[in-house]
This record gives structure tokens, sequence and C-alpha cells, in this order.
């Protein structure tokens, strides 16, 4: 069986530039691993940025076999 992939990618903000940033690794995730699922993750809305929370959120949305942490810009 082959395992199953998920890259977990911690996202705050709203500058343009980093909204880019996020949509050309996106892009890029799914044109060189098609079958790797791409989980954005966010800290509560309110809360101040933690990447840890961030990640967990990611994490949530996945039961991949294998995931690795991925910077959005």
């Amino acid at each position: 069986m082959i395992p199953s992939v998920a890259v977990l990618i911690p996202w705050a903000g709203q500058c343009p530039h980093r909204t880019a940033a996020l949509s050309h690794v996106r892009t890029w995730y799914q044109t060189n691993f098609p079958d790797w699922q791409i989980c954005i993750g966010e800290a509560a809305p309110g809360d101040s940025w933690c990447k840890a929370d961030a990640v967990r959120s990611a994490l949530r949305q996945t039961g991949a076999d294998i995931f690795g942490i991925a910077a959005a810009d």
C-alpha cells in the first residue's frame, strides 16, 4: 500500500504579497505532487499568531500517513 501524504502549511495574514506567495506554493505542490493533500492551517480567530496552533489546525484536516510542514512564503 502506498502511504498517503499531506503538506501542512501554517498561514496568517492579509498581505497581498503573502497571499500571492501562498497561491504559488499551493500551485507548485498541486502540479508536482497531485496525489498529496494540501492543508492550510490558521490560528483561531481573535487569537494571537502562534505557528504551532496553525500547524495543529492543518493537522486536524488530514488523516495522512506522512506529513510535512511547509512555509507559505
